[in-house]
């Protein structure tokens, strides 16, 4: 019977400590005013557009900065939904703190790629492979030119970026990805003066792996300035061709 009633005992007075708890706390008085907006940007903001800075400035032109406004006065709503309207922003959730404050937690849309193509068209793709055409603020992203069609960016190419943006080593390593007319893939890296022929774009993340591999223990020895070109084109094979 004591082993019985001890547990009882346990959770009811948890209960009771949980229960005053809530009570003590003190709900925001309808009649003060927000004192402070807090941005939540889901993402790396070093790899997204809109900056919390971007976000409370785009507020304020909308005359929608809670900062300032009775609480009960903040239309979070119209926050909410002036958010999620936006071509960068994958959702918006906006509501009150309990410290005169107004919460807004954003994820946006990643991008991977900017596109300049031959054709002339410059856009930028997602983490979906989506066009994003708008820009605001300045990151580094993955610039892929040469004969880039919409489809062929918002597939195979988005695919080629989502490869090299998921190894740490690449996403660092590459500058930018050349498509040529028949498809044929080829890297400028950030570091070296030489480039990255990896052919046809299949088993990418393979070919990557060589390339790799032949930083580590070929280059170590022979020097990043012996070659003007890394060729992983044929399988099993790294074909290097020497400066003049």
């Amino acid at each position: 019977m004591k082993r019985f009633i001890l547990p009882t005992v346990c959770v009811l007075i948890m209960a009771y400590v949980v229960m005053a708890m809530i009570a003590m706390r003190e709900p925001f008085d309808p009649n003060e005013s927000c004192a402070r907006l807090d941005v939540v940007i889901e993402q790396d903001e070093s790899r997204v557009f809109l900056s919390k800075r971007h976000i409370r400035a785009m507020l304020s032109e909308e005359q929608l900065m809670p900062i300032g406004r009775l609480m009960t006065g903040v239309d979070v709503r119209a926050i909410e939904e002036y958010m999620q309207a936006h071509e960068l922003v994958n959702d918006a959730q906006c509501f009150a703190g309990q410290d005169r404050n107004i919460v807004l937690r954003v994820s946006q849309r990643v991008p991977i790629l900017r596109i300049m193509a031959d054709d002339g068209s410059s856009y930028f793709i997602d983490t979906e492979g989506d066009t994003i055409s708008k820009r605001v603020g300045a990151l580094r992203i993955l610039v892929a030119t040469g004969a880039i069609t919409h489809d062929y960016a918002t597939t195979q190419l988005t695919q080629i970026g989502r490869t090299i943006i998921a190894d740490p080593f690449w996403r660092d390593q590459t500058s930018q990805v050349h498509i040529d007319s028949d498809g044929s893939v080829t890297i400028v890296p950030r570091v070296g003066e030489h480039l990255v022929k990896l052919g046809p774009a299949d088993e990418l993340a393979d070919k990557l792996r060589r390339v790799r591999l032949f930083y580590q223990y070929g280059l170590k020895v022979a020097g990043w300035q012996q070659y003007k070109e890394i060729s992983v084109e044929i399988p099993n094979q790294i074909i290097c061709k020497r400066r003049n």
